[in-house]
């Protein structure tokens, strides 16, 4: 899968994923974080391959914490 498929599907086709750097992808147990920085707000964005989202929490084996889309996109964007 590409790096950009996560960022793809969540967005969809839209002109706002050029507003997004790749930055890295960061093992959670069984599943793959992708993270994209917002070129402007200079937020992340943190997805897996199934399109749920994750906030960071930086703590232990629970660094990605699970949150919605909504909330996801909301934290980005502001």
């Amino acid at each position: 899968m590409s790096e950009w498929a996560p960022l793809e599907n969540c967005l969809g086709d839209c002109d706002r994923l050029d507003d997004f750097m790749f930055m890295y992808r960061a093992d959670h147990g069984e599943t793959e974080i992708f993270a994209y920085k917002h070129i402007h707000t200079r937020r992340h964005l943190f997805l897996d391959n199934s399109g749920n989202c994750y906030r960071y929490a930086g703590i232990g084996n629970e660094k990605y914490q699970p949150i919605t889309p909504q909330k996801a996109l909301e934290h980005v964007f502001s």
